[in-house]
Formats: structure tokens, sequence, C-alpha cells
């Protein structure tokens, strides 16, 4: 990102991700798929962050301004060459598809939009900014010893036999596994305390269209409920000491972590204020009644936090955060479903050999942060437990369709789990500036039925989901609504249809490596 003369900083962006995937485990096989790594790459090694490597910036500085690029309203789908362009590798694709920067000034118009019910962003707003220097690509990221610990499980759910399904629990005197559902929004309003650089996208406008979708649903009815802190305990369960340390040691400043992860003077405030939303969903939901539900509205997003690393916007792992306080709550199997079009490297590296927690992800591939190959399947007695559906840019409602009923549900089904969480990123909506699917706003809200028809077969129907990305503001809205819907028990949504050449590529993959653990 450029800044016109007399701003204090520009940041620096990271080389490039290289196109054919990011670095794997070193304990996995060689790859031999387009969605499984390159063998041929070295071994990139971590570095921490730390206050000597941080660099304090100005956030004040302005955007240059490089033009406005038009997009059709009727573009509903985009063509195949538009996303073939968009899976070019980190900041280049970005560059090259003239993905549009809202001005900050900008955004107020679009919130208005969203209140309205309206279907458009305000895309004549959108300067084109190069965006190498905020979202450039950072290095990929190997777990290592201390990320793949894990932690005490029970023996028995490591060797589940792949054949037995799940089965109702009854719980209600009229021999129903749920009587009612209830869902319950966690938002606060000091989610808009975290600031970022004029132009990024994680910004206080997303906030904003959060809490209008949580004033519609509170006007119908519905509950809204303000969360707490998470504390220091609930954070190092996932995180190390060191890590918090850092994070706290920003209060009060404005702190580059890295080419794209920012704080502001109340940062770590909110972060924790983040992470204990996602907490205080889960102890919601398990103090309640069967059918209890709950979607936590947050920001600034989670699952790409490492357990020593704050990284692509996020500075705590939220949902990683939520699993680890089910798991001391005496969960002994609980399942995470991350439909972000990024993966989330940080959950995937925080259960990778950890056969309590089932982590399930559909992601574009390759892309940031280039975890995620189709061979990602866990480690020791977590192998099996990490299932990733890496998708070729430009899947479609139809695509993920398929891919989830072929391989993530039968798995996720047969893992019976207690609870499930739901990494709800909504960046691979059609619209997305940082992503190159073409997801629309209703299926999110059909594969989250999807989900919860299997929490009322295995678990009470017991859901948590916690937002992560998506930064078109329409879509946001559009996908928030969709999802809450589902939540309610809503499953009235679309099938979609079409032809599904990415997902099929995808179940090409990714079978050879799970059908050693699942029966699909």
């Amino acid at each position: 990102m450029f800044f016109r003369p007399g701003a204090r900083r520009v940041y620096k962006a990271r080389p490039a991700l290289q196109q054919q995937g990011a670095q794997k485990d070193p304990d996995h096989q060689e790859c031999k798929r387009d969605f499984d790594c390159s063998p041929n790459r070295k071994p990139n090694p971590r570095g921490d962050a730390s206050p000597s490597r941080s660099t304090e910036i100005a956030i004040h500085g302005q955007l240059a301004d490089h033009g406005t690029d038009e997009r059709a309203e009727d573009d509903a789908w985009q063509s195949e060459k538009q996303t073939s362009d968009r899976t070019e590798s980190g900041a280049d694709h970005r560059a090259r598809t003239r993905t549009k920067m809202l001005r900050t000034e900008g955004g107020s118009g679009e919130v208005d939009e969203v209140a309205c019910c309206g279907d458009n962003a305000d895309y004549d707003q959108r300067p084109h900014a190069d965006a190498r220097e905020v979202l450039g690509p950072r290095r990929h990221h190997e777990a290592d010893e201390n990320e793949d610990v894990s932690r005490q499980c029970r023996e028995d759910n490591a060797d589940q036999s792949d054949n037995y399904q799940c089965k109702a629990q009854p719980v209600e005197k009229d021999g129903h596994t749920i009587a009612s559902v209830s869902v319950t929004l966690l938002t606060s309003p000091r989610f808009a305390d975290h600031l970022t650089p004029p132009g990024h996208p994680e910004r206080v406008e997303r906030f904003e269209v959060m809490q209008v979708v949580a004033s519609e649903f509170r006007q119908r009815g519905g509950r809204v409920v303000e969360p707490r802190r998470a504390t220091d305990v609930e954070l190092t369960r996932i995180h190390d000491k060191e890590h918090v340390s850092l994070i706290k040691e920003t209060a009060g400043r404005a702190v580059a972590l890295d080419a794209d992860t920012f704080t502001s003077p109340s940062t770590y405030d909110v972060a924790c204020m983040s992470a204990g939303a996602a907490v205080s969903a889960v102890e919601l939901v398990l103090d309640a009644k069967p059918g209890a539900r709950a979607l936590a509205m947050v920001r600034p997003p989670g699952h790409h936090a490492e357990r020593n690393r704050a990284m692509g916007f996020c500075f705590f792992n939220n949902i990683a955060v939520a699993a680890a306080h089910a798991r001391a709550r005496g969960l002994g199997r609980v399942a995470i479903v991350d439909y972000d079009v990024h993966h989330g490297n940080g959950t995937q590296w925080s259960f990778y050999a950890d056969p309590s927690v089932l982590f399930i992800s559909s992601h574009q591939y390759p892309y940031y942060p280039g975890t995620g190959a189709a061979d990602d399947i866990g480690k020791d007695a977590g192998k099996g437990f990490t299932v990733n559906l890496p998708m070729a840019a430009g899947a479609t409602d139809a695509d993920y369709e398929r891919a989830y009923a072929k391989v993530a549900l039968p798995i996720l089904t047969r893992f019976r789990p207690e609870l499930i969480l739901i990494s709800a990123g909504f960046d691979a909506h059609m619209n997305d500036p940082l992503g190159g699917m073409r997801l629309t706003g209703p299926y999110f809200g059909r594969l989250t039925a999807a989900i919860v028809k299997i929490a009322e077969e295995c678990c009470q129907g017991r859901v948590v989901a916690i937002t992560e990305g998506g930064y078109d503001l329409a879509g946001l809205a559009e996908s928030l609504r969709a999802t809450i819907r589902a939540l309610e028990g809503d499953a009235s949504f679309e099938v979609p249809t079409g032809p599904t050449p990415r997902a099929d590529a995808t179940i090409d993959a990714v079978t050879p490596h799970l059908a050693k653990h699942w029966q699909l």
C-alpha cells in the first residue's frame, strides 16, 4: 500500500508466496497432486514477533489515489478469465484483479446501504490501490513440536470405528432430543475500538455491519448479550505466555506486528474481548438446554493466530481458545468447521496431534497463508483428525455442496462431536475483495444449516459460530443474516446446481489421504 508523501511510515511487504503451495509439516510424505505441497521447497522457519521486531507506526497516513474501477452491477458470477486472474499469488493477484480498497470516508455510505438491506456496496468509492504493502503474503509456517503437542484426550477417541453413526440423545420428557431452539448473539461496542490504517480491509465498518444485523435480530425478539474478556488462563491454553505478554505490551500503542497485522491503543483489550466472546458463547451453549446455539460477532478475527505469533489480522485464536475451553469443561470430542476463504493455520496447528478436536477447513488453495494442503491430515495420535479441502479459485456453491457432502459432512457425522464450532468467515463470497471464490450469501446459510443438522443428530443441536473474515460489507451482511436463519433452524435454502470440476479435483486429491482413517 502506498502512502502520500509526508506519511510517517511505509511498511514493507514480504516475499510473495510461491504458486505451488506452502511448506508442509516435515513428517508428511512426498506430495503427488496439485493440491498437495511441493516437495522441492526448503523449510522456512517461523520468526517470532517480539517488541524489538515490532515497528511503531502512524495510522493517519493518507492513501494515494490510483484511480477507481467500476464493477458491473450485473456481474453476479465472475467470468472464468476474471477468476483465473484472481488466483495469482499474494499481492500481485490483488493488484492484477484491481481489488479496490474502500476509503475510510466511504464506509459509512456502505453501512447505510446494508442497514437498508441494500444489495450493492458503494463500489464507486473504492480507489485502485496496490495492496502489496498491507496484504503481501508472509512466510508459511510449520508446526513445531510445541504446536503439535496433543492436549490430554481420551484414548478411545483415537481409534474410532469408521462406520459408527451418531445417535440422538433423548433429554426431554417427551422423548425428543430438542424441545426448542434458542439462538443468542454475542457482541460488544468495544469491537469498534480496534483501529487499522486507512484502506485496511479489516476496518471498523465491518463491526458497524455486525451492529446493524444484531439490531435487526434484537428488534424481532432475539437475545443479544455482551461477552466478557478472556482470562490469561484461557488464552494460555492455546498461546504461549510470552505471546500474551507481547500483545499486552502493545496496549496504548500503534504497532505493526507484521506486514498486515496492526495494533491500535485499544487492540489488546479488544482482542481479549473477542476471545472472551468465543469462550462466553461456549459457556452459554453448554449451560443451556439442548438446542442452544450462539453466534459471536467479533473483530479482530482469530483463526490465523498461532501459538506464539499474531498474523493475518489475528492476535489471539478465538475459536481455538473456545475449543480448548470446551475441553476444559469436560467435553471429549469437539469439532471445528472453518469455511473462511483462507486456511485457518493457527487452528490447525493448535490441535494437529489431538484426536479430541476434529478440524475441517475448506479454503482457496494455493493462497494465503499457504497451509492446508490435501495431505495435511494431522500427526501422531491426531492423524486423520485434520481434514483439509483445498479448493481452486472460482469454486461455486455447487462445488462446496459436493465437497462437503462427499468428504466433510460424513467425517463430521462419524466423529460424533459433543459440540460443533464454526469459524464463520464470509470472504469466500463472490464479491469479497480478498478472495477468488464465487459463493452466494444464501449458501453460507445452507452450509451452516447442514452443520446444524449434524449437531441435532450428534450433540443435542449445540453449535457455536464465531466470525472470521468477510470484507465486502454488503456480502458480510447478507451472509450473517443467512447464517442466523440457519442457526434458528431454517433449512429452506436453495439447493445449488451446476458443474463441479473444482470439487471433483479436491475430492480426488484428499480421498487417498483420508480414506485410511475414515469411510468415504
